[in-house]
């Protein structure tokens, strides 16, 4: 039979929690319906990181766009409460 390799894999919840942390159930629940795996959920992360630092960073994909949205707001509220992302990688 055929395995889907791991990177073309939707993220499960717990996955898109351990990549974002303590972040609102319905964030998880946005990006569980775009089908992002968990390297498009770092990708996104790492432009949120990369804009907030104020460098440049790469392009993104349509669904990379997409979880970017939906986790700057998100980021927000958690540099608010005084968190930040885990490291990504």
């Amino acid at each position: 039979s055929f395995a889907i390799p791991r990177c073309m894999t939707p993220a499960t919840p717990t996955e898109i929690t351990n990549l974002l942390g303590d972040v609102d159930p319905m964030v998880v629940e946005q990006i569980l319906e775009l089908g992002a795996t968990t390297d498009e959920i770092a990708q996104a992360i790492a432009c949120v990181e990369a804009d907030r630092a104020g460098e440049i960073r790469i392009p993104m994909t349509t669904r990379v766009a997409a979880i970017y949205a939906i986790i700057e707001d998100a980021f927000d509220e958690l540099v608010q409460d005084d968190q930040a992302y885990p490291a990504v990688g």
